[in-house]
């Protein structure tokens, strides 16, 4: 199970490196329900698509870590629950300290793995609203962009009007 967990961790943080742009930043519109869908579907993705593969690789690697981690503590629970709770009640009584022990330490395990699930939502559910919200900031940026690049195009921007005799240009300094 380490070995599974290292080989994600690792494969979420190079994967940082091969979405990485290169160059001018890309001038594209991000739908934001559509970077929060894909961050439903696999967390993290909805900031790969808006250009954000720290923070991808960031809410990808914790919600997965987080729902190994529940895995690992109910499947500890259980094994402690079915192979010496149930024997010790079988064997001394629901109401003797050997089952309460065993019972206490269950309960602990039990917690742990609600714990690392309810984590685990919750990263999610941020990791969605993080989505939308930075999709909507991407756009803002992107259209700002936009505005600028457009300004600089009508910098020299001239009109002629051949059929009345009048010329004008007109210069927009910024």
């Amino acid at each position: 199970m380490r070995r599974v967990a290292a080989v994600l961790l690792v494969c979420c943080f190079m994967s940082t490196f091969a979405f990485a742009e290169e160059g001018e930043a890309d001038l594209r519109l991000v739908h934001p329900y559509s970077a929060m869908a894909r961050s439903a579907v696999l967390p993290g993705w909805g900031q790969f698509t808006i250009g954000e593969p720290l923070q991808g690789s960031f809410f990808g690697a914790a919600t997965i870590g987080l729902f190994a981690g529940w895995w690992v503590a109910r499947s500890n629970f259980k094994d402690i629950y079915d192979n010496d709770y149930l024997p010790a009640i079988r064997n001394h009584g629901i109401t003797s300290p050997t089952a309460e022990a065993v019972y206490e330490r269950a309960n602990e395990r039990y917690k742990i793995s609600q714990f690392f699930l309810f984590a685990g939502i919750g990263v999610w559910a941020y990791g969605l609203i993080d989505a939308y919200i930075d999709a909507n900031i991407h756009n803002a940026e992107v259209m700002g962009k936009r505005v600028m690049k457009e300004s600089e195009q009508m910098n020299d921007f001239t009109i002629f009007s051949a059929e009345e005799g009048i010329a004008g240009a007109f210069q927009f300094r910024f």
